[in-house]
């Protein structure tokens, strides 16, 4: 998927700001960087890797809306407005989120050997 194709992903996921205008590519692509780095740190927490791995490109967009979304609300776990309640988790990202990404893992001072 190519840099453009998520940013496209990222704007219809989100649809439309309170305004009534469309996302910029500027304000997504920080966004899409943070969600990188979000799935990088928890993908490989050695820092090892640096690209990221095609099956995790759809959750960097999904992650990216999240942020996108929750965005002047950080740190909050509950809010509420005009009767509207909305909770949040306790974490930055959903567990829900997170649980998708699985780890890679070897053995410590050993080589790895692609097959």
């Amino acid at each position: 998927m190519t840099e453009s194709e998520k940013i496209a992903l990222v704007k219809s996921l989100f649809g439309v700001k309170a305004d009534g205008t469309q996302l910029t590519d500027a304000e997504v692509t920080p966004f899409l960087i943070v969600a990188k780095s979000i799935i990088l740190n928890k993908y490989d927490p050695f820092g090892e890797t640096t690209e990221l791995p095609s099956k995790y490109e759809i959750l960097q967009c999904r992650i990216s809306n999240f942020m996108l979304v929750k965005q002047g609300a950080e740190g909050e776990i509950q809010h509420t407005e005009g009767g509207v309640t909305c909770i949040y988790g306790q974490a930055d990202i959903p567990a829900n989120l997170m649980n998708e990404i699985t780890p890679k893992c070897g053995v410590i001072g050993h080589a790895r050997v692609n097959a």
